[in-house]
């Protein structure tokens, strides 16, 4: 049986030097089993080891049938922000249907750019619409997603950026207020106060009737997960002095950590 032949990798590096708001067209990413066509690629690793040069890592965009990556590189001024970015449209393209046996599998593939001399001064790096960075702008970058931001995870797990973390992934109203209570970096003990909308007590005054009983007010007790997805994780909550929660004999929260805790008021 015969199988695809896949070419060397192509590689464009296209420096623009004009004052353009905006990188250029992405193609659409490729979904299934499609025609043959080009594609958006993903790229699942980005490094500048030289203020002039990237290193992109990406995986076939279907596996076994798809030409070499290619890269094109466009450098513009974002007017928001007064400082150059460095834009990356990255794209395959599929030379037969997804699932065609006599493709030949390829894998990960990595590609050089070079970035020329507006490019190595550029801060900023966006692959595909998503903005990857590091502290110093070199070495192996991060993506650059919520909370944490280009300069990733902070290393104390008490940081309020992870805290933030745990509040964008449970359901909590957004007129709330939290305290942290305790924490020693694999366990946290967070109080939260949130009410719904409407039902804010205004200038000391009582919430308006019918707002008994809603919102969150409560007291959670967190333990950080070093496994996927990585972060604070609500294990228990209750409104009891000390470590009196509910399922407390299955927790291993060290009692000098809530032994001394007063009592929540509701």
């Amino acid at each position: 049986m015969g199988r695809l032949v896949v070419g060397t990798i192509v590689l464009a590096a296209l420096v623009s030097c004009g004052d353009a708001t905006g990188p250029t067209a992405t193609p659409t990413p490729f979904q299934g089993t499609q025609p043959a066509g080009t594609y958006e690629a993903e790229a699942s690793a980005v490094a500048r080891p030289e203020r002039s040069m990237l290193r992109l890592t990406t995986k076939d965009v279907a596996v076994g049938c798809s030409t070499a990556p290619r890269a094109t590189v466009v450098v513009e001024i974002d007017p928001a922000e007064a400082r150059d970015f460095v834009y990356v449209n990255l794209t395959q393209h599929i030379v037969a249907p997804s699932g065609n046996e006599t493709c030949l599998e390829q894998g990960t593939r990595q590609l050089t750019v070079d970035l020329g001399a507006r490019g190595s001064k550029a801060s900023q790096v966006v692959v595909n619409n998503q903005a990857w960075g590091a502290k110093d702008q070199l070495g192996e970058l991060q993506k650059c997603e919520a909370p944490f931001g280009c300069s990733g995870p902070p290393t104390d797990h008490c940081d309020q950026q992870w805290i933030d973390q745990l509040l964008s992934g449970v359901e909590v109203a957004p007129e709330r207020q939290t305290k942290t209570v305790a924490c020693d970096g694999t366990w946290l003990i967070l109080d939260v106060d949130a009410v719904i909308s409407g039902c804010e007590g205004r200038d000391g005054a009582a919430p308006p009737s019918g707002c008994a009983g809603k919102g969150t007010h409560a007291r959670w007790f967190a333990r950080f997960s070093e496994e996927d997805p990585i972060g604070w994780d609500v294990v228990a909550s209750g409104d009891e002095a000390g470590c009196a929660v509910p399922d407390a004999e299955h927790l291993d929260v060290p009692r000098a950590l809530c032994r001394d805790l007063p009592g929540r008021e509701q």
